[in-house]
């Protein structure tokens, strides 16, 4: 009995450790696949150029950039190789290019489709900065002019450290009321000596101001700040989140002298709007300014016309044009409640959110509505804003189940950073999205290690998040309305 007992447990013993090492030795993937480029980095100018990157693979790559006229020889391979980059004249600087791999692999014993990247950034060689600040630990050489202080208010601009980092924030509301303000932020004087083209770049986001272009504006002087012209800042933010925005404004005309800039806050008796600055830079240009954009700019404006049929699985998805829709009823945030029972699906308008910065949360822009593309009569003025539905084409991928491309009008869907939360974008490189069935309803698409679908949210539902995150942040699939 107890050399059974003694057999057993030796028996036992050995499944026990037999079964760790298998797993031990099976989660050593080594057929994976991997991609490097070299150089990381290519340094260029406004005149363009032609560059040589090596690169070292074990799966076959493609190699895609947003730039337009960017040239590859060869633009896709397979192992290790050699590409020829070439540049045009007067590229839009920096930008990314970016290597996508992927390769058949087994991981304890299933295949599956790995995928890897690499990214190579293009930059300004003779960039240089004449005045720099992000506000990270104060809002150094700055100083603020009140011209007028609210009733109540001790300050407009002050410096903080919040949940989106660190900026210079102005707001006047005060006592649950709007209090007139207005109020400067202004730089010391920037020398731009030796300066071609230099810029004025910065980040920056806007909640609750009645009309932004007015209310938050960029002004420069050459005297002193005695006085000041109005520079055009070309992209505003929705105006009902913190999302930073990008803007590079080009300020050629000022080369050579000595410059000021300031940020002008203003608020009227309706509206205080809560504005948010960061990464203040005045470095040399390409003689370009970021390409305008207005809160709530929306994509298509004609509203949905014509008999659609609705699908909500995968084994019914196939090319042809669509609506597509998130699917929400309700959102609860803290104290707060969005009822879209009557207007339930959140409709693609055919634009992304911060389409011009690629660093910041951008998301697909949605409106919601009901199955016969009746807007929701009470949804905000900026929600409105956005436009209506859009006409999506989606394209079969030849020889790949299940597997689309995703095109408002002639641009393709495709998330730009692999593995990372929001980063969706419209671009000239056809990217391959695959649809699957979600567990609680609609189909999901993934590309580039994220899934997009419908996320809780009070705005712009269908987002994407990396495989890892999306599980707990996508609530539902998306739900398509084919055109008859």
């Amino acid at each position: 009995m107890k050399a059974r007992k003694f057999f057993a447990f030796v028996a036992g013993a050995a499944m026990l450790f037999g079964v760790g090492c298998q797993k031990e030795s099976s989660d050593a993937n080594s057929d994976a696949a991997n991609i490097t480029v070299a150089p990381e980095t290519i340094s260029t100018t406004i005149a363009g150029g032609e560059y040589e990157l090596t690169v070292t693979s074990n799966a076959s790559w493609s190699a895609s950039c947003d730039q337009a006229g960017v040239e590859f020889t060869p633009k896709e391979g397979v192992g290790n190789g050699t590409v020829k980059v070439v540049i045009p004249e007067k590229a839009t600087l920096p930008f990314d290019i970016t290597f996508n791999a992927t390769k058949k692999a087994t991981l304890n014993g299933i295949e599956y489709d790995s995928p890897a990247s690499a990214t190579v950034h293009v930059q300004n060689a003779n960039a240089k900065t004449y005045f720099e600040e992000s506000f990270e630990s104060g809002q150094g050489e700055f100083e603020i002019n009140d011209v007028v202080l609210g009733e109540g208010l001790t300050y407009v601009w002050k410096h903080e450290n919040g949940q989106y980092g660190y900026y210079m924030k102005a707001s006047a509301f005060k006592d649950n009321a709007a209090k007139p303000s207005e109020s400067w932020l202004v730089s010391p004087e920037i020398s731009l000596a030796g300066a071609t083209m230099p810029a004025v770049s910065f980040e920056h986001c806007h909640k609750f101001a009645g009309t932004p272009s007015e209310e938050l504006t960029l002004w420069i002087s050459e005297n002193g700040g005695q006085d000041w012209a109005q520079l055009t800042i070309p992209a505003y933010g929705t105006n009902y989140d913190y999302v930073f925005v990008a803007n590079t404004i080009d300020i050629t005309s000022y080369a050579g002298k000595n410059i000021k800039i300031a940020f002008k806050y203003v608020a009227t008796t309706t509206h205080a709007g809560t504005w948010e600055v960061h990464n203040v830079k005045v470095a040399e240009g390409d003689g370009t300014s970021t390409e305008p954009s207005q809160p709530g700019q929306g994509g298509n404006d004609t509203p949905v016309e014509g008999d659609f049929t609705k699908i909500e699985a995968v084994a019914d998805l196939v090319a042809g044009e669509y609506v597509i829709a998130g699917y929400m009823t309700q959102y609860v945030n803290g104290d707060k409640t969005f009822d879209w029972t009557n207007y339930p699906y959140h409709f693609w308008t055919g634009a992304v959110s911060n389409s011009a910065n690629t660093g910041s949360n951008s998301d697909l822009r949605t409106v919601n509505g009901n199955e016969n593309f009746e807007l929701d009569p009470n949804m905000s003025a900026q929600d409105a804003a956005k436009g209506q539905p859009a006409i999506i084409s989606i394209v079969a991928v030849d020889g790949k189940a299940n597997t689309f491309y995703v095109k408002s009008g002639d641009k393709y869907l495709y998330s730009c950073a692999a593995a990372t939360n929001r980063r969706m974008q419209l671009g000239d490189t056809p990217t391959e999205w695959v649809a699957s069935d979600h567990s609680k309803g609609g189909i999901v698409l993934s590309s580039n290690q994220v899934q997009l679908g419908t996320a809780g949210a009070q705005y712009d539902l269908i987002r994407s998040y990396k495989d890892s995150s999306a599980g707990s942040s996508i609530k539902h699939g998306l739900v398509f309305f084919k055109q008859n």
